[in-house]
């Protein structure tokens, strides 16, 4: 019985230790996880992974970049999932750019008695970042709710706003649907890849599609004009101008 008893005890002792060994392992790998952020894309196209364009850009980064996001808040399910979206992108991109890159996240109605002089700041006299005014339907009520959609890229004494959102007023408000919320989602990494150029002053190489002869519409374009865009600038040429142009200089 004596025996019995200390081979119970060993074994209780053994699954003790067993318990607290797995419970330190599970925090630690927490913990070590808690700075990795990672996504598996599943789609086809790998629509949403990083393009090797801003992957190579924000690993070459040899300065600090730091980006302001102020879709920042308290939002309906609608809007929360537009903040999200652009949250999983940053994390990304901030995975990328390593130290180089910081995320500040401004709460513009966080302080209420300084909240209409830090949007006036942003607003820049109509330069800076843009607000949209969003109209939610929720238990039967109609309620408009103020964001701003937008991020700000600064490095060094340089700054450039990111608009991600059409801008609307409280007059007229519109809508998060689905549609919105793809388009929203699809272009955010085209939007700040293009702010990034501009502040890196990159050179890129010009793709104009011709207009005024019958050709598709720039919004029958949009899609191949998101790709593009990621390594070229991309613009319209109209033809009936250009000849216009040229038959000036001639008679001239």
């Amino acid at each position: 019985c004596l025996l019995s008893y200390f081979t119970y005890k060993k074994m209780r002792n053994n699954n003790y230790i067993k318990f607290i060994t797995v419970i330190v392992l599970l925090v630690v790998i927490n913990y070590f996880f808690s700075f990795w952020f990672f996504r598996v894309d599943l789609s086809e196209d790998k629509k949403y992974e990083l393009s090797s364009y801003t992957k190579e850009k924000l690993i070459k980064l040899n300065d600090y970049l730091n980006i302001d996001v102020f879709l920042v808040g308290d939002f309906p399910f609608e809007i929360e999932k537009l903040e999200k979206s652009l949250e999983e992108k940053l994390q990304e991109l901030r995975v990328y750019g390593g130290q180089n890159l910081t995320l500040n996240y401004v709460d513009l109605n966080e302080d209420a008695e300084l909240a209409e002089e830090y949007k006036k700041q942003v607003f820049d006299n109509g330069n800076g970042i843009k607000p949209a005014y969003i109209d939610i339907l929720k238990d039967d009520k109609r309620e408009i709710i103020e964001i701003w959609p937008g991020i700000t890229l600064k490095m060094g004494d340089y700054s450039i706003p990111v608009q991600l959102l059409s801008p609307s007023t409280r007059d007229n408000p519109y809508p998060i649907n689905q549609a919105v919320t793809n388009y929203f989602t699809d272009h955010i990494e085209e939007n700040i890849v293009v702010a990034l150029d501009k502040l890196l002053k990159t050179e890129k190489k010009n793709i104009d599609f011709l207009q005024g002869h019958g050709e598709l519409s720039v919004f029958d374009q949009r899609e191949i004009w998101f790709y593009l865009q990621k390594n070229f600038i991309v613009d319209t040429l109209n033809i009936k101008e250009l000849k216009t142009g040229i038959y000036n200089k001639a008679v001239d």
